[in-house]
């Protein structure tokens, strides 16, 4: 029998986990595995801290703040009573949701639907139909008009999309009577636009209440209030949201939809879009433009979206679900810079502005290439700056779920150790 008379000095791990190198030459202050423990900065390992269940359900996911999904239904847990409220149901169960906080305003979706909380509705919806015109009496010169209704927000002003405008030609001193006006969901009124004679620009003429299905035009003019939304309507729903000066950035399968600025509910679907060979897995903005991962690794160069340049900086793919964005003091580069951060096939890796890369694990951490899908997030626990990124090789149809246990599983040179 050996007996060890004095305790073994191992050191300190600064160097964190390796299973890259072989098991009988691994790199000095390197880990194969660790479990359950933290290391800080300079090595030391610490035990980490237990949790505590707040609450049990069955098909649990999607968990973001407060809000998580369980089987069909978007729930809020209040955290002093640890009792949900359901927040909205029908949600297409085994979708997961995207998440994004918008100045306050929490929004998700779940690959088709965009939503809000707490009113379910993000966007101004675009009136269903264009309404009939019919010349009656009135003092409108001889000419061509166009008429278009949209839908009005009653508490914040907002308008919505308007669609192909309707046409009439009428006598000189007569009217437009205007019906089929469509009935707006609750909370918004109706506005009737119309152009001068024979004019291309469409001006406010009135809002009605809702429920009002005809209306008489008996004159028109210029004004400042012309109609800017033709043929707008409201953003898709996707799988990957994120806000970047002042727009919506919405990835839906291998297209990059964006809203107007700070109409984060409106875009020009024949124009308001990137599109690219594959799916999009990556979508992080940085200071100065946004990364894209798809079929390769690109960078959008630029702040406005008609004038980015696009361009290949990677021929990696990413692990979707991984990216987050970051301040960039957390990596020593100042709080006024952004940066990106998600998992290639690669490992994990870093967008810095300008479209400058950095693989940050490849040297000491391989893994699986058949991962498909991911979450990370940044925290500071006992003084210790942590990205935690937990992948798997299933997609929605075996969605992450919370559980009561914490397994992981060791890869050596890309190869699963049973």
């Amino acid at each position: 029998m050996f007996v060890v008379k004095e305790p073994i000095n191992l050191g300190k791990f600064s160097a964190g986990i390796n299973n890259v190198a072989p098991d009988t030459n691994l790199p000095e202050s390197s880990l194969r595995s660790a479990i359950n423990v933290n290391l800080d900065k300079e090595g030391n390992v610490i035990s980490r801290k237990g949790y505590t269940r707040l609450y049990s359900g069955e098909d649990i996911h999607s968990v973001f703040d407060n809000y998580f999904v369980e089987s069909s239904e978007l729930k809020q847990l209040d955290l002093i009573t640890n009792i949900p409220t359901i927040i909205a149901d029908e949600l297409q169960t085994r979708r997961h949701l995207a998440w994004l906080n918008l100045m306050g305003t929490v929004i998700y979706s779940n690959g088709l639907d965009i939503r809000s909380i707490p009113n379910n509705l993000f966007g101004i919806p675009t009136p269903p139909n264009n309404p009939l015109l019919t010349q009656t009496s009135g003092n409108l010169p001889f000419g061509t008009y166009q008429v278009a209704i949209v839908y009005q927000d009653t508490i914040t002003g907002e308008i919505g999309g308007a669609s192909l405008a309707s046409k009439i030609h009428i006598a000189d001193k007569a009217g437009i009577e205007v019906s089929n006006i469509p009935s707006a969901p609750q909370g918004y009124n109706v506005i009737i636009y119309c152009s001068t004679q024979n004019g291309e620009a469409l001006y406010k003429n009135i809002v009605l209440n809702n429920g009002i299905d005809t209306h008489i035009i008996f004159d028109s003019e210029e004004s400042t209030r012309v109609l800017d939304t033709q043929f707008m309507c409201p953003l898709l729903g996707g799988h990957i949201l994120r806000h970047f000066k002042a727009r919506l950035y919405v990835a839906r399968d291998n297209v990059l939809w964006y809203s107007k600025a700070m109409r984060y509910g409106l875009h020009n679907p024949s124009e308001d879009f990137f599109q690219f060979a594959s799916k999009i897995t990556i979508v992080q903005p940085v200071t100065d433009g946004i990364y894209i991962v798809a079929d390769k690794t690109y960078f959008l160069s630029g702040t406005e979206p008609k004038k980015m340049s696009l361009s290949v900086v990677s021929k990696d793919e990413g692990i979707e679900g991984t990216g987050i964005t970051m301040e960039g003091d957390a990596f020593g580069l100042g709080a006024d810079i952004e940066v990106g951060y998600w998992f290639s096939k690669k490992g994990a890796t870093l967008g810095l502005p300008k479209g400058e890369l950095k693989d940050i694990t490849s040297d000491r951490l391989a893994i699986n290439e058949d991962m498909q899908q991911g979450v990370s997030l940044y925290r500071e626990v006992e003084g210790i700056k942590q990205l935690i990124t937990s992948i798997t090789k299933s997609g929605n149809d075996n969605g992450f779920k919370f559980g009561e246990q914490m397994t992981s599983s060791i890869y050596r040179n890309g190869v699963l150790v049973p």
